[in-house]
């Protein structure tokens, strides 16, 4: 796998998996995302994929498109919440 994001907002990413899209799109390790994201009975087959990612043009960031990609073509949906002063979403006891 491997990715780029340019400050112009055009992201290229190749032979990814979904998890690894979500990573980079929110900034995660995907190792640990891989192991606290729950998962829908519709997402399971797409674990399995793989995924190329070419967008160009636009308004916002590279990861702004690409989680606007992951909203509306895949349906993701996601709740940020903050634990006191980590930011770090596998702390949070609601996450567990």
């Amino acid at each position: 796998m491997s990715y780029r994001l340019l400050p112009n907002g055009d992201a290229t990413i190749v032979r990814a998996d979904l998890y690894s899209i979500i990573a980079i799109a929110y900034g995660l390790e995907r190792m640990r995302l891989a192991t606290t994201l729950p998962v829908t009975p519709r997402w399971r087959p797409l674990l399995g994929s793989i995924f190329d990612i070419d967008g160009r043009g636009g308004d916002g960031t590279a990861q702004e498109k690409i989680k606007t990609l992951l909203i509306e073509r895949f349906g993701l949906r996601t709740h940020t919440e903050v634990c006191g002063r980590t930011p770090k979403f596998d702390r949070c006891p609601s996450m567990r």
